[in-house]
């Protein structure tokens, strides 16, 4: 019994650590959910996102990397989205 007086549980420790704990567990549940989309994508429209997204290139600029025409690049660009939107669209609520 003393032993419980000479150290008072901290209650707001405890909860900032549950609420740590949750965050993470929502973040690793995004991540995971990125990942399961991005492995049904072929490697063309992973080339796209790396381009156009990652590397922050033009559609111009995407298109002459990738050697396709601009009208194929804004198909490529509705394939892809439709892809993640869909998976990834549950993720909004978190």
């Amino acid at each position: 019994m003393e032993d419980k007086l000479r150290h008072p549980i901290d209650r707001s420790s405890s909860l900032k650590a549950l609420v740590i704990h949750e965050e993470l567990i929502q973040k690793q549940m995004i991540i995971d959910s990125i990942k399961k989309v991005l492995a049904q994508l072929n490697q063309i429209e992973k080339d796209y996102i790396k381009w156009r997204y990652f590397e922050e290139k033009s559609v111009v600029a995407t298109s002459m990397e990738l050697g396709y025409s601009e009208k194929y690049i804004f198909q490529l660009r509705k394939k892809v989205l439709d892809k993640l939107l869909i998976p990834l669209s549950g993720l909004l609520v978190m």
